[in-house]
């Protein structure tokens, strides 16, 4: 939801920040009747159901903050 929301946002108000996009579509899926929002939810399940389909042995597998690598810099 939030992905297809901020196409349209983006082309409605292109100067908006990321944080404000947010805000509007939070804003939207809070005023969203739970039918609205069901369509949402099974959506959602079904990329899951396909996502676990075609990469079977997925597995999330955080970083510790202690792990997270710097961005080198360039030199040019």
């Amino acid at each position: 939801m939030r992905q297809d929301e901020s196409v349209k946002i983006k082309q409605l108000y292109p100067d908006l920040t990321v944080q404000q996009i947010s805000q509007i579509v939070a804003a939207k899926w809070k005023a969203m009747s739970e039918d609205e929002k069901d369509v949402w939810r099974k959506a959602a399940e079904k990329e899951k159901e396909q996502h676990a389909i075609m990469y079977p042995d997925y597995k999330y597998s955080p970083r510790k903050p202690g792990e997270k690598k710097k961005r080198q810099s360039r030199k040019a």
